[in-house]
């Protein structure tokens, strides 16, 4: 009797490499394309934005490579390289078609100033007494701006690419700091998860302070939390957190007693133990905080508040009469600022009011609430954060509340996510009598950490997201009755 051939398996035309390779390169040749299609840019003389975006894509892929939480994953990678170039193609048609045209004819936000004087600065050689002229508080982002322009001329379009670029960076820090926390696998979810926070995403779209100085916060922590973990740092990892201070102190002046605060908290939840390093550690940033600001304030003029800012206080300064109102020095609001909350519950240095301070630090990581507004590009990136950091809510709470060793054990072991998370959102719903989403872009990406630690929990969730409707519900109840008061 013959024997039976075995048919033929067939075989796969590309192998799993070579089909996650194909889709890089298309990702790749995506951001390549749409730029290729934007019109002719009005400023021949400076970097072209397709080299910003190649240079950009290789030096993400770079990043990518040098994190040990991605070796044994590479679809991960492949995945968080899609998403940078994505985000990329998105943040160059807003920039093109929404930020260009506004920043070369009428420079009404904090960012179309910054590029204004930014490219000011670089014509004028980086001069400090032109930085000390601006009509500026705060001028660190305008000098970052300006040295960008030193390097590849002026092209607006490059900057977006440059902060897009920060503002990813960004995300794989959370996940570094989520795996010395947790595990590689909490570390992934985190850095899916902060890549497509869209508030992360517009933001990044600008030249922002908030992009540059929760960079230099988080890369201060994870330094730091080598203390715990290790006998200390190397002096060039020294010299790096230094160097990191001094930009936050130059770029927000108030961020250097958060950071401190933030430190003590780490050091007295986390390394309880280790409080002789708490004190070096604490005493060389507030050194260096101090001496970065007092430069700041002797060389480039303007002031610097380490106490909350009053309502009264605030209009006179800008505009040097008692009878104005927030609206009419330019903030604005979801609705009008009779009836909001933000307003409303502003402790405005009452002490008698101060118990409002927690509740002003729940709504500013739910900013703006309810989430309905989508009458402008920016509301509607801001209302999808909010959508998006309530669905995590589940996640984040899962993270405390289901811990096998109980909470108190969560909140030693999670310190290094909850402390950074709760001291800016306090210390900003105290400080600020008006709320907008890039100023809690810190605390919401550390919330966005904590929601990746608790995501392991998949049977509890499972309740918890059933019962987030009536959740909702309930916070949307309240708001109305705040709204009414």
């Amino acid at each position: 009797m013959a024997p039976q051939l075995k048919s033929a398996q067939p075989q796969p035309a590309l192998s799993n490499a070579q089909l996650v390779g194909t889709a890089i390169l298309t990702l790749v040749c995506l951001p390549v394309l749409i730029v290729s299609h934007l019109p002719t840019s009005q400023f021949p003389a400076a970097m072209p934005t397709g080299l910003a975006v190649l240079i950009a894509i290789v030096a993400f892929g770079w990043l990518l490579h040098c994190n040990a939480w991605l070796k044994t994953d590479r679809l991960v990678a492949a995945v968080l390289l899609g998403i940078f170039v994505l985000r990329l193609c998105l943040a160059l048609g807003i920039a093109h078609w929404w930020w260009l045209p506004q920043t070369l004819t009428a420079q009404q936000n904090d960012w179309d100033i910054y590029e204004m004087l930014g490219w000011d600065l670089a014509q004028s050689g980086m001069s400090i007494e032109v930085a000390s002229s601006y009509p500026l508080n705060e001028v660190g982002t305008v000098y970052l701006v300006g040295a960008l322009y030193s390097l590849v001329g002026r092209n607006p379009l490059v900057l977006t690419v440059f902060f897009t670029f920060l503002g990813t960076w960004i995300a794989l820090e959370v996940a570094n700091l989520v795996a010395l926390t947790r595990n590689g696998k909490a570390a992934r979810r985190a850095a899916v998860l902060a890549s497509l926070m869209p508030g992360s995403i517009f933001i990044g779209v600008l030249p922002a302070k908030d992009i540059l100085v929760t960079f230099c916060f988080l890369r201060v922590i994870l330094l730091f939390h080598q203390v715990q973990v290790s006998r200390g740092l190397t002096w060039m990892q020294k010299g790096m957190a230094l160097v990191l201070v001094s930009i936050v102190g130059i770029v927000r002046a108030m961020a250097i007693p958060v950071l401190i605060i933030t430190l003590m908290g780490l050091f007295t939840f986390g390394a309880p133990k280790k409080r002789i390093r708490l004190i070096v550690i604490t005493a060389a940033i507030g050194l260096v905080g101090i001496l970065t600001v007092a430069w700041r304030l002797t060389e480039l003029g303007g002031w610097v508040y380490f106490s909350p800012i009053s309502i009264s206080q605030l209009v006179y300064e800008r505009t040097g009469g008692d009878s104005a109102t927030l609206s009419d020095i330019g903030l604005t609001f979801a609705t009008d600022e009779v009836s909001s909350i933000a307003v409303k519950t502003f402790w405005d240095g009452e002490i008698s009011k101060a118990y409002l301070v927690p509740l002003r630090a729940a709504l500013l990581l739910f900013v703006p609430f309810p989430p309905i507004y989508f009458n402008a590009l920016d509301d509607v990136f801001q209302s999808l954060n909010t959508a998006f950091m309530l669905l995590l809510t589940p996640a984040a709470w899962a993270a405390v509340a289901y811990n096998q060793c109980g909470w108190r054990v969560a909140m030693r072991e999670l310190s290094w996510l909850w402390v950074p998370l709760v001291v800016p959102t306090i210390v900003l719903a105290a400080a600020l009598p008006f709320f907008q989403q890039r100023y809690a872009l810190l605390p919401q990406l550390f919330f966005v950490g904590l929601a990746s630690v608790g995501m392991h929990k998949e049977r509890r969730l499972v309740a918890l997201y059933l019962l987030s409707p009536f959740l909702i519900v309930t916070l949307y109840g309240l708001y109305t009755v705040m709204k009414a008061y």
